[in-house]
């Protein structure tokens, strides 16, 4: 089976929804016009832009082929972290929805170096720091941590001997971008076929802008090259059309008199994070 560990911004872009409230008109003439709260497809991307919107048209097929086993999805806490500043991600809409997601440990597991709260340990800068440190590393064949080594695990442990390829991977590329090299090693020490990504600048620094000697382990790969990789020509559709209301249990409905779609801003999108909530709540105190 192929296994691909996925990329953050590829999670964000399956989700195809935004809240939005729709204007309905009563069949009654004396009844005032009604308003519904639920979900919409999200406006494609455009302009210069347009290539990822190409790219997301890809996914539902990448979990089609998720849920037939073809493939094998994977994350880890790393990826995670990063989710914590960008809102949560309701089910309802999202493409992977249903497919099975795996978990593998970080090439080096950064909390048995650093000891900090979580909110600042999920910071980009944190994360950007703790890749510096270990390129430092690589160069002065730091020993610091010899005599509690045995204590880290075995993944963390095998991946310190072998700094330099974490500095291989990293050549070359920004500050910002060796957060990416630290997935992409990730993706390499636990055996992975493919790093999934709609990062191209990053894709193209790994395998348009290294020496010809350097050979990668795990492929960054755009959608559209893992379904052209895997022999794939069809896509396969997406589960809402655009013109869809979604309830927020899931339920499509093709609702005839809407007048005018109002896609909403903060006032309304705190009403739908609280709504949110409150299922949650609820759901929990139930169990």
């Amino acid at each position: 089976m192929i296994r691909v560990l996925v990329d953050n911004a590829v999670w964000d872009w399956a989700n195809i929804l935004d809240p939005v409230t729709i204007s309905v008109s009563s069949e009654l003439k004396d009844q005032p016009t009604e308003t519904m709260s639920g979900y919409m497809r999200k406006q494609p991307l455009l302009g210069s832009e347009k290539w990822k919107q190409e790219e997301i048209d890809w996914l539902p097929t990448l979990a089609k082929l998720s849920q037939s086993d073809e493939i094998a999805l994977y994350t880890y806490k790393e990826l995670q972290y990063e989710s914590l500043f960008r809102g949560g991600r309701p089910r309802v809409g999202n493409i992977f929805s249903g497919c099975s997601v795996s978990f593998v440990e970080p090439a080096i597991e950064r909390s048995c170096f650093v000891a900090q709260d979580l909110l600042k340990h999920a910071k980009a800068e944190e994360k950007m720091s703790f890749c510096q440190k270990l390129l430092d590393w690589a160069d002065t064949r730091q020993t610091i941590f010899e005599q509690s080594r045995h204590t880290f695990p075995i993944l963390t442990q095998q991946s310190l001997n072998d700094l330099k390829r974490f500095k291989e991977i990293c050549a070359g590329l920004s500050h910002e971008q060796r957060q990416d090299a630290f997935h992409l090693w990730t993706a390499e020490v636990n055996g992975m076929h493919y790093f999934l990504t709609v990062d191209k600048k990053f894709m193209n620094a790994m395998t348009k802008s290294k020496p010809k000697r350097f050979q990668l382990k795990s492929q960054p790969v755009l959608p559209s090259g893992l379904v052209s990789a895997l022999g794939i020509t069809e896509q396969n559709p997406y589960r809402y059309l655009s013109n869809d209301f979604i309830s927020y249990d899931g339920k499509a409905i093709r609702v005839r008199d809407i007048k005018t779609p109002k896609r909403t801003h903060a006032l309304f999108n705190l009403r739908h994070n609280l709504m949110l909530w409150l299922k949650a709540k609820l759901t929990s105190n139930k169990k």
